[in-house]
């Protein structure tokens, strides 16, 4: 069976494409070249690489006979995908991912310097929403919703220190 993926830029596409090989699929990729890290072309299959001025409906992507049989979203590939995100101070999230996984996300002081400092504002933290299935704040900052879910899933929280 091949999967289509209309990849944009940041990381998700990468994810999805690693997760659906996993799972056996053959993933055909629809790229604009100029707004999708160029990885993406490397590491999609030889057959699957794509670039168009706009995108294509799925089954377009490479004709008739090669396009995909079906189309996923990659959040029902990915388990990972958060739909819920609750500040709950002084520095925990409660969340919740789709499969119904729930847990709580927190956050040792020592872990606010760099891009994560922001959050040592109270204010800043309580924006935390939840953005393309994933944790996010203003300015940028977001958590990885795949190292989130293995580590809530395995004991209900994950502590970033």
């Amino acid at each position: 069976m091949k999967l289509g993926l209309l990849a944009g830029n940041g990381r998700f596409p990468f994810l999805l494409l690693d997760a659906a090989r996993a799972e056996g699929l053959h993933v055909v990729v629809a790229a604009i070249k100029e707004e999708t890290d160029p990885e993406m072309d490397r590491s999609a299959e030889a057959d699957a690489g794509f670039t168009a001025p706009n995108c294509s409906p799925i089954g377009s992507f490479a004709g008739p006979r090669s396009g995909p049989s079906r189309s996923l979203p990659w959040s029902s590939v990915m388990q990972w995908t958060v739909v819920s995100v609750e500040p709950k101070p002084p520095l925990a999230l409660a969340v919740r991912f789709s499969d119904g996984t729930k847990g709580t996300v927190r956050f040792e002081p020592s872990h606010l310097r760099g891009v994560f400092e922001a959050l040592k504002d109270p204010e800043v933290f309580r924006q935390a929403k939840v953005e393309f299935g994933t944790v996010s704040w203003p300015g940028d900052i977001d958590l990885a919703p795949d190292a989130m879910y293995r580590e809530i899933k395995s004991t209900g929280e994950w502590v970033l220190r």
